[in-house]
């Protein structure tokens, strides 16, 4: 479990060398008074990765963690709107809705 645990981290974050991130970090570990040792890199080198190609090479690939890497990669590329505003145009966005417009 902790092997697949490191793989985990290392297929949701960004690689060590990444610039934007180190900045994003940067800031927090100032902003947020955190130790500075956040700011050092930590290898995974030792342990092999490729990224899952679909849903059951995710749950192939990570069993433990499987079930919420999906769900957190479905809420990536699909949010849940967080505005009343958003709400509203997804409803409209539905299936049933595009009924509805084809007779008005």
């Amino acid at each position: 479990m902790l092997r697949e645990t490191l793989l985990t981290l290392k297929f949701l974050f960004a690689p060590v060398g990444d610039s934007k991130s180190q900045r994003v970090l940067q800031v927090e570990v100032t902003n947020h008074d955190l130790d500075p040792s956040f700011l050092m890199p930590f290898y995974f080198s030792s342990l092999e990765h490729k990224t899952p190609g679909d849903v059951k090479d995710l749950y192939r690939t990570f069993p433990y963690w499987g079930m919420r890497l999906h769900e957190l990669r479905a809420e990536a590329e699909n949010p849940t709107p967080l505005t009343s505003i958003g709400k509203m145009v997804e409803r409209k966005q539905s299936p049933r809705m595009a009924h509805w417009r084809c007779w008005h």
